[in-house]
């Protein structure tokens, strides 16, 4: 196995990102997404309002980033689930709570996500399919997965019959 190595400067953008993100997150969840300005996320990041927009273009990208960011931690449990022992109901709730623990530290923010995407409908939508990108693929390889060991039934697209609407 190859092992790619990050360049210092590499490792320093993605420092700069994280940060950037995490200031972010902590503003929008204290004062909404439109409530925030990106010099206060500038502040909180200890970074320029420059260097901000070098990232991002708008506060919308760094919600999309971050909920990217947070589901792709969701693929190992993925693939750890598929092959775990179990019915169809125990391995979903696992799924479910993998979830949950990963979202839990950020509930003021998932908040005012939803408010966000509440209140804003039509103007939110591109960056809810951003996000769906990210959300569907996991759910896809989790329910074929699933799927192929017998697990669900099936519906041609991947999903359970009891779990399409």
């Amino acid at each position: 196995m190859t092992v790619v190595s990050q360049s210092r400067r590499e490792r320093k953008k993605a420092e700069t990102r994280q940060r950037i993100l995490a200031a972010a997150i902590g503003v929008f969840s204290a004062k909404g997404i439109e409530g925030t300005t990106v010099e206060e996320i500038a502040s909180k990041a200890d970074a320029g309002k420059g260097t901000i927009y070098n990232y991002f273009k708008t506060k919308e990208e760094m919600v999309v980033a971050f909920m990217v960011d947070l589901e792709s931690k969701v693929q190992p449990e993925v693939a750890r689930l598929i092959n775990r022992p179990g019915n169809l109901a125990s391995i979903l709730t696992a799924f479910l709570r993998h979830h949950f623990r990963l979202k839990q530290p950020h509930h003021e923010f998932v908040r005012v996500l939803l408010a966000q995407m509440y209140t804003r409908g039509r103007e939110f939508y591109p960056w809810i399919v951003e996000m769906q990108k990210a959300i569907d693929p996991p759910l896809e390889s989790l329910f074929c997965g699933l799927q192929k060991r017998g697990e669900g039934g099936s519906t041609g697209r991947g999903v359970p019959p009891s779990m399409t609407i």
